[in-house]
């Protein structure tokens, strides 16, 4: 049996997709015997996901640090030497572990155990001059990538050019990056045969329209709600199309302006902002929604679009980087930065109720691709293949 380690020190009511992948992967090991895991975690909240599973060890580390040690280990982090001071992370050495998977964290390098890292994305050396990518962001982020990618065994992308960007940018070698495509969390699975009387009574509390896209994304700059804001407000003055939008996800740096432009726009009858929603409120919202309108322009590929698929709505999402490659024919394309553009594309499944119906089907062929059980095979067989030839 692998002893195996997983950091999660994402939070589970504001981290989004980040939380959410580290559930999939932790999703797909429990119950196995292969695998023992050592589950840290910081937030309290994350106990209640895992509950008695046979494999699980669940051990917790104190958010809360050593001001030193987190100063010395963040300077460590960043010239790419081993931090003296562990701090909180210091009874993770307790473990009799074979090999550790570390979300964006080096904490592993410190510790002197072998990893595998995950990189999301590096957005931010596309579109530098974004709010939520400031000099410094870009820098430390910069830095910290750098030495993820040289002291981790493998890193794992979603996609083959996010690996051709790490190769371009960082200088790591290809045969060190492993694409494991994108699947829909564990809740998506487990609420997806929800009826449409159970997600209409959910939906109650939040007197919505009956019709609606959505669009779930934090209020980031990046995740273009401003572009789809505009683009419905055209509908309506242009052509006497009021189309509804739903948006899910936590309130940063963009959620105030987004908010001034709804209500300068007197669009508060059309778009109504939710928050971040409890996981089976989601399902319910998507399962009354007549399409997911991805917006973002700024990811190699998305987890909501296969959530969508997986639960039979129509997709419409941004024709940037990998995501026409991840949707292949499941998806309607528009250029993000195009207002026109994303209008009409809203216009067509909007009034097309048989379009909605052929790419809803497409979304369930596709979904089958993009499954969890592709998504965590990847994995295991990573995970094996790197302890067997470390």
């Amino acid at each position: 049996m692998y002893k195996i380690g997983v950091l999660n020190f994402t939070k589970s009511d504001r981290s989004g997709g980040g939380f959410h992948y580290i559930m999939s992967v932790l999703e797909g090991l429990k119950e196995d015997n292969n695998f023992e895991v050592y589950l840290f975690y910081d937030d309290e909240k994350f106990v209640q996901f895992f509950p008695n599973i046979s494999n699980f060890r669940l051990i917790y580390i104190e958010e809360k640090d050593f001001i030193l040690s987190n100063i010395v280990r963040r300077i460590s982090n960043l010239i790419g030497i081993r931090s003296p001071l562990l701090g909180r992370y210091k009874k993770i050495k307790d473990y009799p572990l074979d090999l550790i998977l570390s979300f964006g964290s080096l904490v592993c390098y410190h510790l002197n155990i072998p990893f595998i890292s995950f990189v999301g994305d590096v957005m931010y050396r596309y579109y530098p001059d974004l709010d939520e990518y400031p000099f410094w962001e870009r820098i430390t982020r910069d830095l910290a990538n750098k030495n993820l990618l040289k002291f981790s065994i493998k890193t794992v992308v979603d996609s083959i050019q996010s690996a051709k960007d790490l190769n371009k940018f960082f200088g790591t070698p290809l045969e060190k990056l492993v694409p494991i495509p994108l699947c829909a969390p564990p809740h998506i699975y487990k609420y997806r045969e929800m009826d449409i009387v159970e997600a209409g009574e959910l939906s109650k509390k939040y007197n919505l329209p009956a019709e609606y896209i959505i669009y779930p994304a934090q209020f980031w700059s990046h995740k273009n709600h401003i572009r789809l804001i505009q683009a419905i407000n055209q509908l309506k003055i242009k052509k006497n199309l009021i189309v509804t939008a739903v948006f899910i996800g936590s309130e940063w740096d963009s959620y105030s302006y987004t908010m001034k432009l709804i209500t300068d726009l007197e669009m508060k009858e059309q778009i109504f902002c939710l928050g971040y929603l409890p996981e089976k409120d989601v399902v319910a919202l998507y399962k009354k929604a007549s399409a997911l309108v991805f917006a973002s322009f700024a990811e190699y590929t998305n987890i909501p679009v296969v959530e969508a698929m997986v639960l039979g709505i129509p997709v419409l999402c941004a024709n940037t980087f990998s995501m026409p490659l991840q949707v292949g024919d499941a998806a309607l394309l528009f250029n993000p930065f195009d207002v026109d553009d994303i209008a009409n594309q809203i216009e067509n499944i909007w009034v097309n109720s048989s379009a909605r119906n052929e790419l809803a089907l497409k979304g369930f062929k596709r979904a089958e691709e993009l499954s969890d059980k592709n998504f965590i095979a990847g994995w295991k067989k990573l995970i094996s293949n790197t302890i067997q030839n470390k």
